[in-house]
């Protein structure tokens, strides 16, 4: 993106620390690429491949460049217990803070607390349950769609559909560990996504975890995980 399509937002908060996108394996270095290229990117594999970690730097990279408006954070209000967010006591951005913590201590890379928490206040970094932006669209925008295996069908073509003008998104998630009855929506998006050329999956595999050593042994290791592909990438 050129900068001639920067932001000129004076109410932005001051964080003009440049922010350094470092992809280390070949599939992380096709999701970044993937992410400048298109308006969708699925990122689609185990834990500790740095799919979430890579687009919360996206995000803050294009936010702080001025490409991007604000950020929103979305993911299923569902965690490995099959707990509804409702269970925890607080407002929305309280119970939603569990779930996307990870993104959040991403974003202390390079943001101090009081910067990330000057964001959520101004709205310039929005954090909302999924199955609430129903109705909505979201015009310069970078979205982060977290733990996205744990959705339906029907929530993940809503989500899809709040893309507005000069936005980007990007979907992550591990099939399997879906907490909905081991039901993954992703292997029939992108069958049936294939014929859009602004969306793109990439797919991680065990080799891609740069978490630590062992837990690439450990998904190795474990039946459920044993069996996973090598790494895709799928321009679809």
């Amino acid at each position: 993106m050129s900068k001639k399509n920067r932001k000129n937002n004076q109410s932005f908060p001051t964080t003009r620390k440049r922010v350094e996108v470092n992809p280390i394996t070949p599939a992380q270095r096709a999701y970044v690429s993937s992410i400048h290229r298109n308006d969708i990117t699925f990122g689609v594999g185990p834990a500790g491949t740095g799919k979430t970690y890579l687009a919360a730097m996206m995000a803050m990279e294009y936010m702080t460049e001025r490409f991007v408006d604000r950020i929103v954070i979305a993911r299923p209000a569902i965690n490995a217990g099959g707990e509804q967010i409702g269970f925890l006591p607080g407002g929305i951005t309280a119970k939603m803070d569990p779930y996307i913590r990870p993104i959040l201590d991403a974003f202390r890379t390079y943001w101090n607390i009081q910067t990330i928490s000057d964001h959520v206040g101004r709205g310039t970094i929005e954090i909302v349950p999924l199955a609430f932006m129903r109705g909505r669209t979201f015009h310069n925008t970078f979205i982060i769609a977290d733990e996205m295996q744990n959705a339906t069908s029907d929530l993940l073509l809503m989500l899809l559909t709040r893309l507005g003008r000069g936005s980007k998104m990007v979907v992550t998630g591990d099939p399997i560990q879906s907490d909905v009855n081991g039901y993954s929506c992703f292997r029939s998006a992108e069958s049936t996504l294939r014929i859009i050329d602004e969306v793109q999956f990439v797919t991680f595999s065990n080799s891609d975890v740069v978490r630590h050593p062992t837990v690439a042994k450990i998904l190795n290791a474990w039946p459920t995980t044993s069996t996973r592909a090598e790494p895709i990438i799928h321009a679809v």
